[in-house]
């Protein structure tokens, strides 16, 4: 249920930044708590999306998600030569799999089975209130076993990746269907 919570608010403020949504795909709204009871209101679902920043939009179709929670093994990398293989001067030097430019505090990496777009939040303190993106791959990050993923969180330099170093967290998926 805390990661239900977590998930629809960290979500909701994260793609009211980049689309025009309703609450429907967040699914039921806690509006207000008497005796112990929680009185929940849905919202009816968009007609279409109306996009405000395309650049970082997550990938959806018509709004629908599946959250999945599973067990992490959180690796960390940065843009430079011993993660990626690129120097500073090669052209895709920072761009991700996707396409697109890595950003600390919102690019990550997950296996393959997971498309571009899926959101992710991670139960470490350090990472609290974050929303991370999937934008990227690597050849170490697949899936464990049925419920264990290694991800690949992006930070700036190497000195905050290999301080980082490997966690062992929670994480909760929602992944555009």
């Amino acid at each position: 249920m805390r990661y239900k919570i977590l998930i629809t608010m960290f979500t909701a403020l994260v793609l009211l930044n980049f689309t025009s949504v309703s609450m429907k795909d967040f699914g039921d709204i806690p509006i207000k708590q008497e005796n112990n009871v929680t009185v929940k209101k849905s919202v009816e679902e968009p007609s279409k999306y109306r996009e405000k920043n395309t650049e970082h939009s997550p990938t959806t179709s018509r709004g629908k998600w599946k959250e999945i929670e599973l067990n992490a093994v959180i690796t960390a990398y940065d843009a430079g030569f011993n993660s990626t293989g690129k120097y500073p001067s090669d052209p895709d030097y920072g761009i991700t799999a996707s396409g697109k430019q890595a950003k600390v505090s919102h690019t990550v990496a997950l296996p393959q089975e997971f498309p571009f777009g899926t959101l992710v939040i991670i139960d470490d303190p350090l990472f609290q209130g974050i929303v991370f993106v999937n934008e990227d791959r690597g050849g170490a990050i697949k899936r464990i076993d049925e419920k264990t993923i290694r991800i690949d969180v992006f930070f700036a330099t190497e000195k905050e990746a290999l301080q980082y170093g490997k966690q062992y967290r929670k994480v909760l998926l929602k992944i555009p269907k």
